[in-house]
This record gives structure tokens, sequence and C-alpha cells, in this order.
């Protein structure tokens, strides 16, 4: 959810101010966080699967860094794994959520 205060206290010019309804799209960001999070792993096996992917945080790490048969590094890994899932899955949303802020608060000056 984007907030913005002050808004009634910007100078800005007359008749170049658009009305908008942010009720919509602030229930559209919302949704589009919960949704987020339904493509996270969710089982133990699930991520011990997901850590042998090739895009898992795996091939990131130093071979012998830590070893894939022992159950607690395992679990450990799966945490950093779920940790790089739910960063990956939120950046975009970030992204998109201060694009449209910048869209509609903010003039390109001031950004």
């Amino acid at each position: 959810m984007v907030m913005v205060k002050g808004v009634d206290k910007l100078a800005l010019p007359s008749g170049s101010v658009i009305s908008y309804l942010l009720e919509n799209e602030s229930v559209y960001l919302v949704g589009k966080a919960n949704s987020v999070f339904e493509d996270l792993s969710v089982t133990l096996g699930q991520l011990h699967y997901h850590l042998f992917q090739e895009n898992s945080i795996l091939s990131s790490l130093p071979l012998n860094s830590l070893s894939k048969n022992n159950g607690v590094d395992l679990l450990f890994l799966s945490e950093l794994q779920v940790l790089h899932d739910i960063s990956s899955l939120v950046a975009p949303l970030l992204q998109e959520t201060f694009a449209w802020a910048s869209r509609h608060f903010f003039t390109s000056s001031e950004i």
C-alpha cells in the first residue's frame, strides 16, 4: 500500500490534476502482494526438491561449503532458499509499486 501525506499542500498547477480512484489501485496492489506468496514452496520436501533445481541458491555457493546430504545443512539451505524466493518474488512488486507512485505523485524533477 502506498500512503502519501501532504498531497493537499502540494502546489499543483490548476487544471493539471486528474482525478484518480486510489481505492481501485490499492485493492489491485494488495491483491498482487497476497498472490506473490502463493508461489513459495510450503513443505520441507518441496523445499529440498527446489534446492536441487537450476535456479536454486546451491548453484551460487562454493563447492563443499555445506553438505548436501546433511539434514541440518539442508534445513539451513532450505531456509536460505525461502528468503531468496521471497526477495525474488517481492522485488518486481516493489518496482511496480514505486513506478505507479512516481507516475501518480511525483514530477520528473522530484524523482
